[in-house]
């Protein structure tokens, strides 16, 4: 169930159309070959990085602001060294930024997080991850919180950061080729499930029911549990107060050719 109207998480309807985009960004497109990013899934927070208002250089620099596009809860890092590095081309001709895990920890912080009050999730993201072997926070935040990843073996992991696993999904996610994911969980009744879009539609990767109880807010892109830094490339994460998948496999086909 979404939040009520008052409430600063409740789902915006999107801008649709985007005029001005960072150096190396894409104008939408009406057809033809290239993407087609005008119909954002309905999200209560997107971070998109080919968004007007992703502040970056030029392409191998530093992200130090990523837009959000729904509500402008803007993630961002002030420390160079801390930055995810954005690149051109990297998905369907978009950008994407790219991380290199416990290399350099890099790590976004939105303004205003997802609080523990939070009980519906259903987390988005276009990702390619470059290893096994390692937890991969794609989004997160300190011991306590609510955190999405690709876990040591590639599967798609929900889970209270630090105190208990939600729920693992079935599939192989692939370090060759990106993958759009979901993840979602109810924290009244404890139900989890994942999908994998591809193709226009999004299939089952898994459910079932798991316990857990919230004590910090999720404020973290790329990182989680005071450590799990992603290792590879990101180039959209959402979050959806409620639970749906709806419009994400028509979109991630559209606009990243997934």
């Amino acid at each position: 169930m979404l939040l009520q109207q008052t409430n600063p998480l409740q789902a915006k309807p999107l801008l649709r159309d985007y005029q001005s985009l960072p150096s190396g960004g894409h104008s939408p497109t009406t057809g033809g070959s290239g993407p087609v990013c005008t119909s954002h899934p309905t999200m209560t927070y997107d971070w998109w990085v080919d968004a007007a208002g992703t502040t970056v250089a030029t392409n191998g620099s530093g992200v130090n602001n990523l837009a959000e596009i729904v509500a402008s809860n803007a993630a961002t890092q002030s420390t160079g060294g801390l930055q995810p590095i954005y690149n051109t081309n990297q998905i369907n001709t978009l950008p994407a930024m790219t991380y290199n895990g416990f290399t350099s920890n890099r790590v976004l912080t939105f303004g205003t997080s997802i609080p523990i009050t939070v009980t519906t999730y259903t987390f988005f993201a276009v990702v390619q991850p470059a290893t096994s072997g390692a937890s991969l926070a794609i989004i997160g935040g300190q011991p306590g919180a609510m955190e999405y990843r690709i876990n040591s073996s590639l599967h798609q992991e929900l889970l209270v950061a630090g105190v208990v696993s939600l729920g693992v999904g079935t599939a192989t996610i692939s370090t060759t080729s990106p993958t759009t994911v979901v993840g979602q969980w109810n924290s009244t009744s404890g139900a989890w499930a994942f999908f994998i879009c591809s193709g226009g539609t999004c299939s089952s990767d898994g459910s079932g029911t798991q316990a857990g109880a919230l004590t910090q807010p999720t404020n973290l892109i790329g990182e989680g549990d005071g450590g799990d830094s992603f290792n590879g490339i990101i180039a959209e994460v959402g979050f959806l107060n409620g639970t749906s998948t709806t419009g994400i496999g028509a979109y991630s086909l559209a606009c990243y050719a997934i």
